[in-house]
């Protein structure tokens, strides 16, 4: 793979990260009306999920 996509799928993994994180920091941090959404846990589980599958694709992408 050239290193240009390899720059890009880096990126966009970051990116995806960077998103879950904010959305996380907000949930754990900034609390105000997250009582009116009733899927706060299955959200905060997504936003984990997708961390932990930027770290698999960052590893598969050093070890590729």
């Amino acid at each position: 793979m050239s290193l240009d996509k390899l720059d890009a799928a880096k990126k966009y993994y970051e990116g995806l990260a960077a998103e879950a994180e904010v959305t996380i920091d907000m949930y754990l941090n900034n609390s105000v009306g997250i009582g009116e959404h009733p899927g706060v846990m299955e959200e905060l589980r997504k936003q984990i999920t997708t961390l932990q599958n930027r770290n698999k694709a960052e590893k598969k992408q050093l070890n590729g």
